[in-house]
């Protein structure tokens, strides 16, 4: 049971954010309302108040506008809030050290999960949203992520942990990586490290090593007749299909010149510097509520050489399923048979080729090759 104890404003203070934990659950059952903590695994008695003020919570507010809020019915918000927490059913968004001072909470979805991001001050978040602006929502986050602004960079951790500390040049590849990981971990099966563009409600797979101008092609791509979903990481499904994760599109230095005509944001965007020294930018894609799941029509190895005859080679399905396996994750680094299934009915129905080129004009007229072969040959 949920009592109405008397907290001081020292404990709780008034900008605080307070946010309902992941998966606790408030159900009426006849004249009674139930929570349900799972962390616990205990059910809680809640008040009216409680109940109908739940959804300000589950989003996110400040303990100053809920304790109004609650006033308004006649309860101490403050007090509500503290119990709450007492139990594990809300959490103040938080350091390991203190609650945060929020300047601006943003929600992100990406794969199957969402994310919550608490900014501190407004520089971080004005120099960090080229990594998330496309993924906005207003799905209740499944995680919570504190990002504290500092004078000579950030501090990122998860919410009531303790923040590790990048600079400005560092905080973007940060954050981003964040971001991947928790999509990783909610991914429902296989995923697969290659680009993924629309056209005529079927897929083009890029595949590529580093430096083999995945990215780069797939934005190029992606300002033309195809649409681009994502330039890194799509997950499988078990009918072969596949559904990319749609982060946005990293592009290195080399890069910048090439598409500066197409995109001409990337001349004013945020620089940064990955940890293998790279530097990038990066470009939110166009938003959308999910990235479609799509059948695979064709999929190109690309091999950038200066020296070699540029050209198309078709390569079998056991290349195919080589190369898939090589670039791909799950999460216990292991082929499931449904992993197997999928990657057995992908490659049935795709064409699969390797992309010999010397620069972008050349790869864009072999992609449009390999598509008009690729529909011709079904």
């Amino acid at each position: 049971m949920i009592h109405t104890a008397q907290q001081s404003l020292e404990t709780c203070p008034a900008d605080f954010l307070a946010v309902a934990c992941t998966g606790v659950r408030i159900s009426r059952v006849k004249d009674s309302r139930f929570l349900f903590v799972p962390e616990r695994q205990e059910l809680f008695g809640v008040s009216p108040t409680t109940e109908q003020l739940w959804p300000l919570l589950q989003s996110g507010i400040e303990t100053a506008d809920f304790a109004a809020r609650a006033a308004e019915l006649g309860d101490d918000g403050f007090a509500v809030i503290d119990q709450l927490v007492a139990i594990g059913a809300v959490q103040y968004i938080a350091t390991d050290e203190q609650p945060l001072d929020v300047h601006e909470r943003v929600t992100i979805s990406v794969g199957h999960t969402a994310i919550g991001l608490s900014f501190s001050g407004p520089i971080a978040l004005a120099r960090l949203r080229c990594v998330f602006r496309h993924l906005e929502t207003p799905a209740l986050p499944d995680a919570e992520v504190v990002i504290v602004e500092r004078e000579d960079g950030v501090g990122i951790a998860f919410s009531g942990d303790a923040p590790e500390s990048y600079a400005w040049h560092e905080a973007g590849p940060a954050l981003k990586l964040l971001i991947t990981e928790l999509a990783l971990d909610a991914a429902m099966g296989m995923t697969l490290h290659l680009g993924t563009l629309q056209r005529d409600n079927e897929a083009l797979l890029l595949v590529g090593e580093p430096g083999a101008g995945k990215s780069t092609l797939s934005v190029a791509l992606g300002s033309g007749d195809f649409e681009l979903w994502g330039d890194d990481l799509a997950e499988l499904r078990p009918d072969g299909r596949v559904q990319a994760l749609p982060l946005p599109a990293t592009l290195k230095d080399g890069a910048w010149p090439m598409l500066a005509h197409l995109h001409p944001e990337l001349e004013g965007g945020e620089a940064f510097v990955r940890p293998d020294d790279k530097t990038v930018k990066y470009l939110p894609l166009p938003p959308a509520t999910k990235a479609p799941v799509l059948r695979a029509r064709c999929a190109l190895s690309l091999r950038r050489d200066d020296a070699a005859p540029p050209g198309l080679e078709p390569l079998d399905a056991k290349d195919f399923i080589a190369a898939m396996i090589a670039g791909g994750w799950s999460g216990d680094h292991r082929l499931t048979p449904d992993d197997f299934d999928g990657l057995a009915a992908c490659a049935d129905g795709i064409a699969f080729f390797r992309a010999t080129y010397p620069d972008l004009p050349t790869a864009l007229s072999l992609v449009e090759e390999a598509w008009r072969i690729s529909g011709t040959a079904r």
